[in-house]
């Protein structure tokens, strides 16, 4: 996944897209946490082209 990640980056940077996202300290991989409860976890970030989340379910 990391060196996807990186190939994006590359890729898009001619492009002017965000190589990052928002800036966030708390982190799910490489996306930033939004919010997280005791029985789940949503991460991720809107770019110019893409809003993006992830949720994490605990059980």
């Amino acid at each position: 996944m990391t060196a996807l990640v990186r190939l994006r980056s590359v890729l898009v940077d001619p492009f002017g897209i965000s190589r990052t996202g928002s800036e966030a300290r708390d982190k799910l991989g490489n996306f930033p946490v939004e919010r997280a409860y005791e029985t789940e976890v949503t991460a991720g970030f809107d770019d110019r082209h893409l809003d993006f989340r992830v949720s994490v379910c605990f059980t």
